[in-house]
């Protein structure tokens, strides 16, 4: 099969109709053509994540793996040595959960 994209569609949209395909395709960062093709051939189309979003993954992703020691830690020494640094923790992840569903 020959994979040379040859043929030229044209189609014809309103300023309103432009704006949503072109901000759409932003968010994806993809072309327009790229974008509309992808629609057309039902694939899936995925939005990126925003340099926010990034940000909070991470702060989520830090914050499991400081659980997951603490976890470790009250099997060797026991809770009480380590309820400060959860409940620290606890406020953190609850800090980011609200930034998360603003």
């Amino acid at each position: 099969m020959n994979n040379l994209r040859s043929i030229k569609i044209t189609v014809r949209l309103n300023q309103q109709e432009y704006d949503v395909v072109k901000n759409k395709s932003d968010k994806c960062r993809i072309s327009i053509s790229t974008f509309i093709r992808n629609s057309a051939l039902d694939k899936q189309i995925k939005e990126t994540m925003s340099s926010e979003e990034i940000t909070l993954y991470r702060k989520l992703a830090g914050m499991s793996n400081n659980i997951n020691q603490l976890a470790k830690n009250s099997h060797t020494q026991g809770m009480a040595s380590i309820s400060v640094i959860l409940l620290k923790s606890l406020q953190e992840l609850d800090s980011v959960i609200k930034q998360i569903k603003v």
